[in-house]
């Protein structure tokens, strides 16, 4: 599996866990909702620092982000 796919089913996961709106994440992230629900879809890359900003809005690490935890 890609990478942008894995952060994208991982960020969906943490949302629906965490019963939390798209646009609160990313408000806590400082994105916009429409950056964080291209980043969902897995149809945009987005920059370390902003892997950085998500990852703190989440209480996770970058790695968490980005490990295939399905396996």
């Amino acid at each position: 599996m890609k990478t942008v796919n894995i952060l994208a089913k991982n960020l969906r996961i943490l949302r629906a866990t965490d019963n939390g709106r798209q646009d609160a994440i990313a408000f806590a992230a400082g994105l916009s909702r429409t950056h964080m629900g291209t980043l969902e879809n897995g149809k945009a890359n987005p920059t370390l620092e902003t892997l950085e900003k998500i990852a703190n809005a989440y209480s996770v690490t970058v790695a968490y982000l980005l490990t295939d935890h399905s396996k």
